[in-house]
């Protein structure tokens, strides 16, 4: 048979200070998907240039292959900031059974 383990109750102290670290971490994550954001406009704004032929041919495809990848890595961020906004959310709910 299992052990149920109790469920970790954190007193509001705890709750406080993590709700200061996701506070730090949330505001890193929005600078860090404004910049990402910032580059993948950036690369768009620079457009095609229709004079060169052929030679830029693999040079597109690299190019292509990096707004793939900051385009992901956009996504994932996006993803870190929902969820940090979530455990804030939770973090709430629990402080208010301090009040």
């Amino acid at each position: 048979m299992m052990n149920q383990e109790e469920k970790q109750r954190y007193s509001a102290e705890e709750l406080r200070e993590f709700e200061e670290i996701i506070n730090h971490k949330l505001e890193d994550a929005r600078k860090e998907l404004t910049y990402i954001m910032a580059s993948i406009s950036r690369r768009n704004d620079e457009g095609i240039d229709g004079t060169i032929g052929g030679s830029k041919l693999l040079e597109d495809s690299a190019e292509t292959a990096e707004k793939e990848n900051m385009n992901q890595l956009a996504a994932r961020q996006k993803k870190f900031i929902e969820q940090l906004e979530m455990a804030l959310i939770r973090i709430k709910m629990a402080l208010t059974v301090f009040v």
